[in-house]
């Protein structure tokens, strides 16, 4: 079970709502993926002005579309969640990207939070997750 005062709900000012987690938390996985397939990156958004480390409970469209914004009470509040494995797929509509490393999290609090915004209990019906790595597709031009 993890939960700490890092993993809290957080809002964009693009309605983007995620559970905000400590790059560290992933950082100190990295090092272990890499030595199984030195390819792999970080996600492109622990960038600076990135959200980094992150689980999507709300994506910007679904929010936006449904006027779902975190009340002041919400922003902030800490959640827990439990790991549940580590995974990785190719990924729909990522062209640029070949494979995604992710962890895979159980956390109801979401799946409440979410119904209780009038939304179904998992995005897309996919488990809650956080990216961990990710491999570049390859193009012609790398051959």
């Amino acid at each position: 079970d993890v939960c700490s005062s890092d993993l809290t709900l957080e809002q964009t000012e693009r309605g983007f709502i995620y559970l905000n987690i400590s790059d560290d938390y992933i950082l100190q996985l990295y090092p272990f993926l890499l030595e199984r397939d030195s390819s792999l990156e970080i996600p492109p958004y622990f960038r600076e002005g990135g959200t980094g480390a992150h689980v999507t409970v709300v994506p910007s469209s679904e929010s936006v579309e449904e006027g779902i914004y975190l009340s002041e009470e919400e922003v902030g509040r800490e959640l827990r969640f439990t790991v549940t494995g580590l995974y990785s797929v190719e990924p729909d509509g990522w062209a640029a990207v070949e494979r995604v490393w992710y962890l895979s999290v159980h956390c109801p609090d979401l799946e409440t939070f979410r119904q209780s915004k009038g939304l179904s209990p998992k995005v897309n019906g996919h488990d809650f997750h956080i990216t961990i790595a990710i491999e570049y597709a390859k193009s012609v031009s790398d051959f």
